[in-house]
């Protein structure tokens, strides 16, 4: 089921789904992309956060293995409360 979150600055939510990958839905609720590795062995995404110069990096965790993963997206992460 689902496990970590993050939101980005256009105020979509990413939701890590374990055996399915990183879901991203609009400020609707509605579903935009299905993030997933392609790598058999990277099935258990289990949290993520944003970084990068742009902010638009998106580092996962996989749970099984211990591997960090990175995909790129073209929306940056909200900047956290407090943080310049």
């Amino acid at each position: 089921g689902p496990d970590g979150i993050e939101m980005d600055s256009e105020n979509g939510l990413l939701v890590c789904h374990l055996g399915i990958g990183i879901w991203r839905f609009d400020n609707n609720m509605l579903p935009t992309h299905l993030i997933y590795s392609e790598n058999p062995h990277h099935h258990h995404l289990a949290n993520l956060c944003f970084g990068g110069s742009d902010g638009k990096d998106l580092y996962i965790t996989e749970s099984l293995s211990g591997d960090i993963l990175k995909a790129r997206l073209p929306v940056a992460g909200k900047k956290m409360f407090g943080l310049s």
